[in-house]
């Protein structure tokens, strides 16, 4: 039997599938190969979901941007591993030089870099130079990178100061416990200025146009072929100052994931994840794979649109929650590798506080439903989209919708075939409500209030949440050094969150991965990055 490692929870197994397409040819797409099912040793192919349209890393489409960007980026820092079964997450400050090989806090709260000696593989040495004009580019280009810059108090006028060739100041603004945590986001990994350039013009001085295909970083791999939306083909960096064991890959699309599975069974694949959990608990009876459920602060959600009637009243939004019986989805929909959500916080979250509404209750569900002046229920819609959170997210929608009907609340059932599509379908406010996942970026309270309750966050547009006490006591902690005091601004933001219920958490999940048997070197991570150069075979 496959090994199958999880974080604090047994699993029920699954029948077996029956297989969507023959064999070998399944592992021959995946491939790219017609003639061969089978995967060298030294190759890492990887299948997902949905691949993303653009490979820029200032062009983030969401989940399909973030999972591949770490393969080749450059960032200074990195997180530090852990083993497969932590039952906790690295914090804000359980990072390791990566691109940068000492780093230090200046008495003026800024931070001083030195770079190590690392080639691109067009040849080009990283400099001090490299790094300011790939935060240069950052605040003119990448939205979700200077929102990380914002959390971690950089200064967005200057940031980088030039020091020498391989030396430089990041200027901080102010006090933050979170000054270099966002270091280790993909897309704030160094760039190779010089190569860039090449293709660069007058009318794109940044060189988006070549970049949307290609990659230019000093990380341990380099793209080779790109068809956007279907397949990325990438080799290692010839220059890298560690070689890695996988030495070419392929990173495929592949919606279905019975057909990925039936890949991985037929030894057509390294890796996979994205799985329904039915999928996952049959892999884990599979001798020729080994299957990881390690802890993540994800959170999988109904996210009811809060600018709308009737989700704009809190009674409604209490009403959905307590109609919903997490226990039984844990269950049922993802074979017991997860744990019901208790609040807004994903219980891997520090100072993560149980909501008093997140208990299962209809007869309270209904009464609340009539004091919102629904006595006979209510009508609404919610999107998905297999790509977040995954391909169980269609038996997820069927389940809430059976939960909800027992409280006379009719909720329509709307796929939307674009990740792409869905992402901005929320972020207009387009939706009245949608099934997606979320997680914070840094496993830290006050990030994880910023990103996705503040107001003005980044994330915070799925529920279009706005409440002016929350404003004030996360802006407060994220720029409160660690402490009671900023336990307190967290604490206080949760307590209304939790109580008004501005996302509805399902079940905290796990990070998934289906590898080829014999991989080795998984770690969990915040944001469940895969750094295909720490693995093995």
């Amino acid at each position: 039997m496959a090994r199958s490692r999880w974080w604090g929870r047994s699993f029920v197994t699954a029948a077996l599938l029956a297989a969507a397409l023959a064999l070998a040819a399944v592992a021959g797409a995946a491939t790219g190969s017609k003639n061969s099912a089978k995967v060298a040793k030294d190759q890492f192919v990887w299948m997902l979901p949905v691949l993303p349209q653009s490979i820029d890393p200032a062009a983030y489409e969401g989940r399909q941007s973030s999972d591949i960007g770490p393969v080749w980026s450059a960032p200074l820092l990195r997180w530090k591993t852990i083993p497969a079964d932590a039952k906790a997450l690295q914090g804000p400050y359980g990072m390791e030089p990566f691109l940068a090989d000492t780093y230090k806090k200046l008495p003026s709260g800024s931070w001083q870099f030195h770079l190590r000696d690392a080639k691109s593989p067009a040849g080009n040495t990283v400099t001090s130079a490299d790094v300011k004009w790939t935060f240069d580019r950052i605040i003119a280009n990448d939205a979700v990178a200077r929102s990380l810059m914002a959390v971690g108090n950089m200064d967005m006028k200057s940031p980088i100061e030039i020091v020498d060739a391989k030396t430089f100041n990041l200027h901080i603004t102010g006090a933050t416990a979170l000054a270099i945590s966002p270091l280790r986001w993909y897309s704030m990994g160094i760039l190779d200025s010089v190569e860039i350039k090449k293709h660069a013009t007058d009318s794109d001085p940044w060189g988006k146009s070549w970049l949307k295909t290609n990659t230019a970083t000093f990380g341990p791999y380099k793209v080779d072929a790109f068809q956007p939306g279907t397949s990325i083909v990438f080799s290692a960096n010839p220059n890298f100052w560690a070689k890695p064991y996988f030495t070419k890959g392929v990173i495929r699309a592949i919606p279905d994931g019975g057909s990925r599975l039936q890949i991985m069974k037929s030894g057509g694949a390294t890796h996979t994840n994205y799985l329904d959990y039915s999928q996952m608990a049959d892999a884990a009876k599979d001798p020729k794979l080994e299957v990881f459920g390690g802890v993540s602060a994800n959170q999988d959600s109904l996210v009811l649109n809060n600018r709308i009637k009737p989700f704009s009243d809190v009674r409604v939004r209490q009403a959905i929650s307590m109609a919903i019986d997490r226990a039984a989805i844990v269950k049922s929909i993802y074979y017991g590798y997860g744990v019901p959500s208790t609040g807004q916080f994903a219980p891997a979250v520090p100072l993560s506080a149980a909501s008093t509404y997140f208990k299962y209750d209809q007869a309270a569900a209904k009464k609340l439903l009539a004091d919102a002046g629904f006595p006979n229920g209510l009508e609404f819609t919610a999107t998905t989209n297999v790509g977040n959170p995954g391909n169980h997210v269609n038996d997820l929608a069927v389940l809430v919708q059976s939960q909800l009907a027992k409280i006379g609340v009719k909720m329509n059932i709307q796929p939307i075939a674009s990740l792409t599509e869905h992402e901005a379908g929320q972020r207009a406010g387009k939706y009245e409500a949608a099934l997606r996942g979320w997680r914070p970026g840094i496993n830290d309270g006050a990030y994880t209030l910023f990103i996705f309750f503040y107001s003005k966050g980044l994330n915070t547009y799925p529920s279009g949440y706005v409440n002016a006490d929350v404003d004030k006591s996360t802006l407060a902690s994220i720029t409160l050094e660690p402490g009671k005091r900023r336990d307190r601004a967290v604490n206080a933001a949760q307590k209304v969150i939790n109580t008004e219920v501005p996302w509805t958490p399902l079940v905290q999940t796990v990070a998934q991965h289906i590898f080829a048997a014999g991989v080795k070197g998984y770690s969990p991570y915040p944001f469940d990055e895969m750094w295909i150069d720490r693995l093995s075979r």
